[in-house]
């Protein structure tokens, strides 16, 4: 059952998120479809100079496949202030991480676009503290040292 008053007016699930009104561009049933779209949509910031971010959330099971790898590439490319935010459960969908995934730090895969990376233990967003999100949001707005 969903909120009538929800993103989605109780309709959908959470892969059909959209408010366009609050900046939420939606999420897709399609695994990493979306993190081009965010790159996409961060690129006008750059060229604004405004402080907007794009912040975008996806699992593990996501760093195998081409949009994932195709996204960071354009974001250090294009210098967009996109934020990748992966949440690592260390399974994709029904497959444990060590079978699909030949390292163990996700974040080591962004070395490659030289887009900065760091990883966390927190397993709750009140665990998570302020200062390297502000440090991410900084990084992104001023085009993040590469």
């Amino acid at each position: 059952m969903g909120k009538a008053k929800g993103l989605c007016g109780g309709k959908g699930g959470s892969m059909h998120l959209t408010d366009v009104r609050i900046g939420a561009y939606g999420s897709f049933a399609i695994v990493g479809a979306h993190l081009p779209i965010a790159v996409g949509l961060s690129s006008p910031r750059a060229y604004l100079g405004d402080d907007a971010v794009s912040v975008c959330f996806f699992g593990d099971g996501t760093t195998n496949i081409g949009a994932f790898h195709e996204a960071l590439n354009l974001a250090s490319l294009w210098k967009t202030p996109t934020i990748f935010v992966c949440e690592n459960n260390r399974y994709g969908e029904y497959s444990p991480q060590s079978l699909t995934t030949p390292i163990e730090r996700l974040a080591d895969r962004a070395r490659h676009t030289r887009c900065p990376a760091s990883s966390s233990t927190a397993t709750t967003c009140s665990r998570c503290t302020p200062p390297p999100a502000r440090r991410s949001s900084g990084r992104a707005v001023a085009g993040a040292p590469r």
